[in-house]
Parts: C-alpha cells; structure tokens; sequence
C-alpha cells in the first residue's frame, strides 16, 4: 500500500522534478521502486514468520487452531487471517500447490483414530451449479486438483478446502465444503 502510494505521487510529482528524474524514464524508475518495495516487503514477511511458501508476488502461511479437537469455520479463518494483514490463501498452479503440500505435511499430526492426515481452509469459491472454482477475488482458478470422490455438488459446498496426506497419498487435493465446515486450520495469503 504504502508503494502504491509512493509511486501515486511522484507521477504526480513528475511534471516539477523532471530536471532531476526526466518522465521519459518514469516508467523504468517506477519499476525499480516497485521491484524495491515488493523486495523489503518479502523481507519484512519471513523476518515476521508471515512468508512460509513464496509464490509469485505472495506470501503463504499457516493459522491452526489450538486445544485437541479444535477446529475453525470459513468465518473463523477470514479473522484469523487478517488479524495478520492476511486473507484466506488461493491456489495459483499444480507447482504451488505441491509446495503448499510440502510445507504442510511436517505439521500434520496422527488424528485419534490412527489417521495421518490435516484439512485445510482456502479462500477459494466452488459454484456447485457451474462445477466451477474460483479465487477469492472471484476470477477462475488457474488450477483444480480434486481429492478423490469431490467435489460434492450440492448446492451448500460453496468453499474450498484442501486435504494434506503423506506425500504419494492419491487422497491429497481439494474438496468442497459447506461455509459453516470446521477445518483445523487455514493457509493465509499476502500479496507482496
């Protein structure tokens, strides 16, 4: 935020220091600010414990509830998220959800009946009618991965969540879940 608004004025600045930075170069100067910025960003994000997987321009990490048998609901895991700046995390591509899956799994703990395995929360949207996925901003998700036997189609699974198993388990992937649905935790985003 505090880049965009850098970069907001001094195009507006540029008219009254172009004897200092020519508007011819405006644009190159600008970008290298932003790359600067995006930079001490991510930084500022791994020295806070908020960047535990880098995709692209975001950084990834893991709220899980506390106490035996706690578990937390898709409103639950919004407030989670952004009492850290935070919102519930997407799904960009088949290689990010591998290191999403990578970081997870140390964290996964045998449940009481002898199963080793963790659902997560998302920010990401099924449209049960349309059989279709989206990123919480609401445009289509660049890549689905279904657990098997998902996604369940009816018409209140309208949020997405994610299975963690060993690795070379065939259940990891995706489900549809109702909003009300209670995860033990949520993989949280920002952008950098």
């Amino acid at each position: 935020m505090h880049a965009l608004l850098f970069v907001l004025l001094y195009a507006t600045l540029c008219p009254y220091v172009t004897y200092a930075f020519p508007c011819a170069n405006q644009t190159k100067r600008i970008q290298e600010l932003q790359e600067k910025f995006t930079d001490m960003n991510y930084r500022m994000l791994r020295y806070h414990h908020k960047c535990d997987v880098k995709y692209e321009n975001h950084c990834f990490f893991s709220i899980f509830v506390g106490g035996k048998g706690s578990r937390m609901n898709q409103n639950a895991a919004r407030l989670a998220c952004e009492k850290y700046g935070a919102k519930p995390g997407n799904i960009y591509s088949k290689h990010h959800m591998e290191e999403v899956f990578q970081y997870m799994r140390p964290l996964i703990s045998t449940r009481q009946d002898g199963s080793i395995y963790m659902t997560i929360k998302t920010g990401m949207i099924f449209d049960p009618k349309l059989r279709m996925v989206f990123l919480s901003d609401h445009s289509p998700a660049p890549y689905v991965k279904w657990a098997p036997g998902q996604p369940n189609t009816g018409s209140s699974h309208s949020v997405i969540s994610i299975n963690v198993f060993p690795a070379g388990d065939g259940r990891n992937g995706m489900l549809s879940n109702t909003y009300g649905a209670s995860n033990v935790g949520v993989i949280c985003e920002i952008d950098i």
